[in-house]
């Protein structure tokens, strides 16, 4: 099923369509399957999909397109992008926090990017995309944060979104909507900070991790869109 939304962004009226959510066709919300008896399959997502985690292997157990049963497991390893200014300053090296929050607030962007995406609204995902490279290539505070603030009314207004991810991945920091909330709050902090030229003092930030029992249950769209959400590390991952 195809949802979409048509919302009111500043500067006038724009409509948006959000196709399947990672490529995966969303079930309608109506009666379950008829009583029909599904075959159980095992089917292994990852690690080379679209939007998604890089070496991130969920081996799931589908009946019809409902995950009955879930293990999460990694490929590789090792340090990450995202977190080598903290990295470099455990080492000794010096690191500004401006420095650290220029790359916080691209981590930020990258995530919002995957679950826009994984969302079926690549238009706004290329504009968290775009805002990152722009992070990442020095731009001033002053060339980003109008974009940002544009990026995050827009996101933020899409009553089809909000449809799509309250409810999805409840987890002790709230669902696939409060972690969208979070990240744009915590970018907004990042940019604010990238021309503070004090020490980096503050412990690498963590990353969320991916518990296979949040996806018991769900259909694969919205199992896709828990993942694309929470964004994990294999640091942090669980079966």
């Amino acid at each position: 099923m195809h949802s979409q939304g048509h919302d009111s962004h500043e500067g006038g009226h724009h409509a948006h369509h959000m196709g399947n959510p990672g490529g995966v066709p969303m079930a309608g919300r109506g009666p379950d399957r008829d009583g029909l008896s599904l075959d159980r399959l095992h089917v292994p997502l990852g690690p080379v999909l679209p939007d998604w985690p890089c070496g991130l292997v969920v081996e799931t157990v589908l009946q019809g397109d409902v995950i009955q049963e879930a293990t999460v497991r990694w490929l590789g390893g090792g340090e990450s992008f995202w977190t080598e200014p903290w990295d470099r300053a455990a080492a000794g090296q010096p690191v500004t926090r401006g420095e650290a929050g220029r790359r916080r607030a691209a981590a930020h962007l990258d995530s919002l990017g995957r679950l826009l995406s994984v969302a079926g609204w690549p238009t706004a995902a290329r504009g968290a995309r775009t805002v990152r490279d722009r992070l990442l290539a020095d731009a001033p505070r002053e060339a980003l944060t109008a974009p940002y603030e544009r990026l995050a009314r827009q996101v933020r207004r899409s009553r089809t979104l909000r449809w799509m991810l309250r409810g999805v991945g409840s987890a002790g920091d709230g669902d696939a909507m409060a972690r969208l909330e979070s990240w744009f709050g915590a970018t907004r902090a990042a940019i604010a900070s990238i021309e503070d030229e004090a020490p980096l003092d503050e412990e690498r930030p963590a990353r969320n991790t991916l518990h296979a029992e949040l996806l018991v249950g769900a259909e694969l769209a919205t199992a896709r869109l828990i993942i694309a959400s929470l964004d994990p590390a294999p640091a942090v991952a669980h079966a």
